[in-house]
């Protein structure tokens, strides 16, 4: 819980709160240079389809858009993809598993939808059954400069989380999804979503939200009551979504994406209900990367300068560290001076300090304020405040 009557009174009236917004909900993720890939077989022609399909769906997550791996400039990686990799794992797959949306050798088409993603899901052609699935690791750091020297962006790993209200109609039943399903719905929408990088919250579907929002609130696109009920899990990106499976067996998607302000649409139609669940995850992967990606990941931008108040202990100043360091952006941390409650540290980055700062807008470790007591502040210091 923020504390806004003791931020106001830092430093003794010094300090104001540029914003007084509540806590954003942002995850930091830890896997995004890994894939699993099923294969048939662990002989080296395999293992090299493997390294180069892994590569494929990591530079997808690590950029949030789709359309890298097909650039001709990035053809080159796939060439030599093994030497990207860290380290690689084979598990035995025990019994194959039937594919409960599409038969075997099925095609499902390409689908496109108007804010620029392209869809891709393929159920596969072949006839055999793979025997186990090989986890790779690509090097963060190798992946990371080859993009930066092709000038592609990357997308850091603090990732804000986007709320989903999805009305689901399979012709038996229909519901609104929340955090607590155990539907083949819920587990494939959080499945995808793993796959590319994006991550999701979902309601909890208490009293609160059940008054609050209804199926077909949700299901008529009507703003205000989600908008209403999305205010107590403090996001900022809001998926509204309907899948209706229709008399002809096709499922439908539509989808609308809240984004501080702006929106987005975008519907699709496919045989695959999983296709459906995908747009929704790569629309909302279009549009946050786009605003958050960094252009320069690798290249650095200098020193830039932060005092952070309210560090009032040891173990304060240690976590204060700690979350910098941790940062995506943050190549090295130098601690410049500590006095009264204050740390003054100096940040080597790789990208720009309005980078940073909208990096630390995703959490709530630290909330920016500004000083208006020296009315200067000749070396651009930034300021935050600690919140333990």
């Amino acid at each position: 819980m923020l504390d806004f009557k003791k931020l106001t009174a830092v430093a003794g009236g010094v300090l104001l709160l540029s914003a007084l917004a509540g806590p954003l909900h942002a995850v930091t993720l830890q896997h995004l240079f890994e894939a699993d890939v099923d294969v048939f077989g662990q002989t080296d022609d395999e293992r090299r389809k493997a390294f180069a399909a892994a590569l494929w769906d990591v530079l997808v997550k690590v950029t949030g858009d789709r359309s890298v791996p097909s650039r001709p400039e990035v053809q080159t990686l796939f060439r030599r993809a093994e030497r990207l990799v860290q380290q690689y794992q084979y598990r035995e797959i025990e019994a194959p598993v039937a594919d409960a949306v599409s038969g075997p050798g099925e095609q499902v088409e390409s689908l496109s939808f108007d804010i620029g993603v392209d869809v891709n899901v393929d159920a596969g052609t072949a006839t055999s059954a793979p025997t186990h699935v090989l986890w790779i690791q690509f090097a963060p750091e190798t992946v990371e400069r080859h993009l930066s020297r092709l000038g592609i962006p990357l997308w850091g790993k603090e990732r804000p989380e986007t709320l989903v209200w999805l009305a689901v109609e399979d012709g038996r039943q229909r519901y609104l999804l929340g955090a607590g399903s155990d539907s083949d719905v819920h587990r494939e929408l959080l499945s995808v979503a793993q796959q590319r990088g994006v991550p999701l919250l979902f309601p909890v579907m208490d009293v609160a939200d059940r008054t609050s929002v209804r199926f077909s609130d949700v299901r008529g696109n009507f703003v205000q009551p989600v908008w209403d009920a999305s205010r107590r899990y403090g996001v900022d990106s809001i998926l509204a979504g309907n899948l209706t499976r229709t008399l002809g067996g096709e499922w439908q998607a539509q989808w609308t994406l809240h984004r501080r302000g702006n929106t987005s649409s975008w519907r699709v139609q496919s045989g695959d209900r999983t296709a459906g669940l995908l747009s929704g995850v790569e629309g909302v992967a279009s549009v946050l990367s786009r605003e958050l990606a960094v252009g320069y990941y690798g290249a650095g931008s200098g020193r830039t300068l932060l005092t952070i108040h309210e560090v009032d202990a040891i173990a304060d100043y240690s976590q204060v560290l700690i979350y910098l360091r941790g940062l995506s952006l943050v190549k090295e941390v130098m601690v410049e001076r500590v006095n009264e409650g204050r740390l003054t540290v100096a940040l080597q980055l790789r990208g720009d300090p309005e980078d940073l700062q909208r990096t630390i807008a995703l959490g709530d470790t630290l909330i920016a304020v500004r000083d208006v007591a020296g009315g200067d502040n000749p070396h651009r210091v930034l300021q935050y405040a600690y919140l333990p």
